[in-house]
């Protein structure tokens, strides 16, 4: 019988009883130990974005481009640092927690013909060196087909990282789609000037604390 985090049932139910040897009374026996509630809290420790536009140079692997998410910075607890390129590396202080890396891009298109194929992957290397880099977690992709079109993505990727490591997001156009499509921001106008940009990509690293 399985049992869900979180369940606060008191009273086990025996599946049956071992005897303690002749002589011995018969003990109950449970399939499910009583335990306290686990649950997951879930913090943001940091967060990066920018508003510059970001295009692969082409399609294919040839045109493919490492996303940056502005300046960079270290988190509050400098549990990892983004550099101005987009690669975030974790220090000493990450040792042994999972954290959860969420990244929201805004990808659009004007004017042009066909369909793009936008394609989105997070890489990481174990040994920090970004040549030896591989994926983690499966693709993203995003058709475009109309000449005037915003899509935003978000997607999450859980893993806990290594000292010395690295990780970055590579974005690319493929090669069966229209060489088109970007990551843009947008500002508010008229009676909304005073509004924040809308960020072209934001990058968030989140920690997960099991309590």
């Amino acid at each position: 019988m399985a049992r869900l985090f979180g369940d606060t049932q008191s009273e086990p139910s025996p599946i049956g009883e071992v005897t303690q040897g002749l002589g011995f009374e018969q003990l109950p026996v449970s399939d499910q130990p009583v335990s306290n509630p686990t649950r997951i809290i879930n913090e943001t420790i940091g967060a990066f974005s920018t508003e510059l536009s970001q295009a692969p140079t082409g399609t294919g692997a040839s045109g493919k481009i490492m996303i940056n998410f502005g300046v960079g910075g270290n988190t509050t607890g400098d549990e990892f640092t983004m550099l101005p390129n987009g690669v975030v590396g974790p220090n000493a202080e990450s040792l042994g927690l999972e954290y959860k890396f969420r990244i929201g891009l805004r990808l659009s298109r004007s004017s042009s013909p066909g369909v793009s194929i936008l394609l989105l992957r997070f890489m990481y290397a174990d040994d920090g060196i970004i040549e030896n880099a591989i994926q983690v977690s499966g693709s993203f992709s995003v058709q475009i087909d109309n000449a005037n079109t915003t899509w935003r993505e978000v997607f999450d990727v859980n893993f806990t990282p290594t000292i010395g490591s690295v990780s970055f997001i590579e974005f690319a156009r493929d090669e069966a789609g229209d060489d088109s499509g970007e990551l843009n921001a947008q500002q508010p106008t008229g009676t909304l000037n005073s509004w924040s940009p809308v960020a072209s990509a934001r990058y968030e690293i989140i920690k997960q604390t099991v309590v």
